[in-house]
């Protein structure tokens, strides 16, 4: 059986485990914009937004193999999502899944690494009263893919592309 474990990134986990912070330098996004962005943002700041920003890593076998990040946000929902959840004010609070991604190598698909994200988002959601999950797209091309794959929808939430300085 192959080893694994999802890790909550804290300052007193990355300071205790060593490996763990050498398997984070290891990691290697699928090649690409999106992912070199993300493989830096974990690399640089993940380590250092412990405080604020929710990151999860899933270790197989030492090796980081995929990771998500959270935070908290609010979306403005079109009338006929207000109405799907009973909200009556066009904004809401959400859990925002800032970051998720891939290792190059890993045998696990971004399904997995959503569905422990989503998880986690829920259970953050039910005790902060956020009305969604949302997720921060890198790029247009990054939003057609949650669009076509998850089913996620657009907000009224101006999107700005992460890749954009």
């Amino acid at each position: 059986m192959i080893e694994h474990e999802w890790v909550h990134l804290t300052g007193e986990q990355l300071s205790a485990d060593p490996a763990l912070v050498r398997a984070i330098e290891r990691f290697q996004a699928p090649p690409g914009r999106a992912g070199d962005a993300a493989a830096a943002w974990l690399k640089e700041r993940a380590l250092r937004e412990t405080s604020h920003i929710a990151t999860y890593v899933l270790l197989v076998e030492g090796d980081v193999a995929g990771f998500y990040s959270l935070g908290m946000s609010e979306v403005e929902l079109r009338s006929q999502h207000r109405k799907g959840i009973s909200a009556s004010h066009p904004r809401q609070g959400a859990v925002l899944i800032l970051w998720l991604a891939r290792a190059a190598d890993a045998h696990v698909d971004a399904a997995t690494i959503l569905r422990h994200a989503v998880g986690i988002a829920q259970i953050g959601s039910r005790r902060v009263g956020a009305a969604v999950i949302a997720v921060d797209p890198f790029d247009a091309a990054t939003e057609d893919y949650w669009r076509q794959h998850f089913g996620f929808r657009s907000s009224l939430t101006k999107r700005t592309d992460a890749a954009r300085p």
